[in-house]
């Protein structure tokens, strides 16, 4: 489990995290809500998290595609993820299909879909897609539905995308592009 610890993940014995550490991560049907929930740390530690995180963010050259239907929301998930590094490609999309179609000649590291999306299919039904078809795009969900109710919809899917609830927080969604960058990159 990477230094920053903002992901809650489902419970696990210290040693199947260790083992766990050393390997691609398996697909997990559990679902990992994205939240903000950092304490105990001093400042000589968030200089030095901040140091790395610019590390990171200068190796960040990756290609992310935001499939939301809502404008402000878009804006404000792309307006993160470029204050978090220009030199990432970002894509939008408003719907399933555009999306289907736009990663058939973008490859994208990343998707960022709203589960509630115009036209056909929904956000979960994208990310069912995604994983079969590139797996090596990760997919992270984000909706107004809370934690629970996302469980609830995810129990007899084949995979599970991590969650971020709404309202979009800029710095939370700057916090998982780390993270990820960095088990990307490291």
């Amino acid at each position: 489990m990477s230094i920053i610890n903002f992901i809650h993940r489902s419970p696990e014995s210290p040693s199947a995290s260790h083992a766990r550490s050393n390997e691609k991560a398996p697909l997990n049907k559990t679902p990992q809500l994205i939240s903000e929930e950092v304490s105990g740390v001093n400042d000589e530690f968030n200089q030095y998290m901040e140091y790395y995180m610019d590390m990171i963010r200068m190796k960040s050259k990756g290609c992310v595609l935001i499939v939301e239907d809502d404008e402000f929301c878009r804006f404000i998930i792309e307006n993160s993820v470029k204050e978090y590094s220009r030199d990432i490609k970002i894509i939008t999309s408003a719907s399933v299909n555009v999306a289907l179609e736009i990663l058939k000649d973008n490859p994208c590291d990343l998707v960022i879909a709203d589960y509630y999306l115009e036209g056909e299919g929904n956000g979960l039904d994208l990310c069912h897609k995604i994983v079969s078809l590139y797996p090596k795009t990760k997919c992270l969900m984000m909706s107004s539905m809370n934690f629970p109710q996302y469980q609830k919809v995810v129990a007899k899917a084949d995979t599970s995308p991590e969650f971020m609830e709404k309202p979009i927080k800029p710095s939370l969604i700057k916090k998982y592009l780390t993270s990820f960058f960095e088990d990307l990159y490291f």
